[in-house]
């Protein structure tokens, strides 16, 4: 991975493009929500597939010709990073909250960060390691009042 130019910096623009991102991402759980009070959870990845095959429409270099070599990675890194969360998301949301899948989601990062650590047998730069307890601190603070709400229920019962 490239380093950034020291002259590079994150402006407005940067914090902008970055916060319509994170609501797009984090919506996704909510609307997932909705959706499956109405559809069956396994149509919904189809309407999440189509939304963005609709939108991908607008960007002409998103239909340059890949070339037949890399379809096998493709439709691996398809399967892994699309079709599986897609189709997971809406069943795990039948039982938890569109905020928890999101959280869980959120986390997802840092514990790649953590687990390519080690498989690679590379420790993370001290900037690398800061942004992991960052994300993890992160993690602890969105889920404590409900882990204190779950043990206080627990209590009460």
């Amino acid at each position: 991975m490239r380093d950034r130019p020291a002259t590079t910096r994150f402006g407005p623009t940067e914090w902008g493009l970055s916060t319509v991102l994170a609501l797009t991402w984090g919506s996704s759980f909510l609307l997932i929500a909705l959706a499956i009070e109405h559809l069956d959870p396994a149509v919904v990845p189809l309407g999440r597939s189509v939304i963005g095959a609709a939108a991908l429409w607008f960007f002409p270099g998103a239909r340059e010709p890949i070339p037949r070599a890399h379809w096998p990675r493709i439709a691996l890194l398809g399967l892994v990073w699309m079709a599986l969360p897609f189709w997971l998301f809406p069943l795990a949301e039948q039982t938890v909250a569109s905020s928890v899948a999101g959280m869980m989601n959120g986390g997802l990062p840092v514990v790649i960060a953590a687990v390519t650590a080690v498989w690679v047998r590379r420790m993370p730069s001290a900037q690398r390691i800061g942004a992991i307890a960052l994300g993890f601190i992160g993690i602890v603070v969105v889920a404590l009042p409900a882990v204190r709400s779950d043990a206080a229920e627990k209590q009460i019962a």
